[in-house]
């Protein structure tokens, strides 16, 4: 294990917090009549994430960013390809990537729940927010971290994130969202998923310059309406309407 970590500390790709090669996640399932049945949940999906960057994820829902990320958790192994984080393969060394990697996932709330049912959904959401912050991870996985939260604990969120980040140049925050405004303010580059592939990946600025909307109404579309209307474009699922 020495050797290991001297290896982690010096590889000349140690400046990636997170890669992944052609990573593919495949459900099988059966039918009543015992027909098999697939669902493609990651198809192909190769990305790198540079270590201090906070890089956000966003896709419609069943696009595979909780997916993602579970796998990058060491959390779910995936049908083929490779992830690494910090230079860990999350399949190989599973268990260092479990004890080194900060996960927060929305759908943690049952056993919070049961534990403490007088909380509301925003009081269970900080609990697992706080929760993941306190092992002081090199590496965060957040996954809908501001679901459940009103606007003023939503923009405290993101101010924490961004403190916490400052206080350490090395760490390195990966968010799922579907919140344009969170994705606009806090990434530095955001990679877009649509049905499992990886269909656009850039800075947010980029992003919009690239899929602006109409140029009947461009000085109208900024921040996150923007980044929204670029979204939608990338994806298929509607343009921007001028209303």
């Amino acid at each position: 294990m020495a050797f290991l970590l001297f290896w982690a500390r010096e590889s000349p790709v140690m400046h990636l917090a997170v890669e992944t090669d052609r990573l593919r996640r495949v459900y099988t399932t059966r039918a009543a009549g015992g027909r098999k049945s697939t669902l493609v949940v990651l198809d192909g999906v190769t990305l790198s994430v540079r270590r201090g960057e906070l890089f956000g994820l966003l896709g419609v829902n069943g696009a595979g960013k909780s997916t993602l990320l579970q796998i990058l958790g060491a959390q779910l192994r995936p049908t083929a390809g490779t992830a690494k984080v910090a230079g860990f393969d999350v399949c190989r060394y599973a268990s260092y990537v479990r004890r080194h990697v900060g996960v927060v996932c929305a759908d943690e709330g049952p056993l919070l729940r049961l534990r403490a049912p007088e909380l509301s959904s925003g009081q269970r959401q900080r609990a697992h927010l706080e929760r993941g912050f306190a092992t002081n991870p090199k590496v965060l996985l957040l996954d809908q971290p501001t679901l459940g939260l009103d606007c003023a604990a939503s923009r405290e969120m993101r101010a924490f994130v961004r403190r916490w980040m400052r206080e350490d140049v090395t760490r390195t925050v990966m968010v799922a969202t579907n919140d344009m405004a969170e994705a606009n303010e806090l990434c530095d580059r955001i990679a877009i998923l649509d049905g499992g592939r990886l269909v656009a990946c850039d800075t947010p600025s980029a992003l919009k310059n690239e899929w602006h909307p109409a140029p009947a109404a461009p000085e109208r579309v900024r921040g996150a309406a923007a980044l929204e209307a670029a979204f939608l474009a990338i994806v298929g699922r509607g343009a921007w309407v001028d209303v």
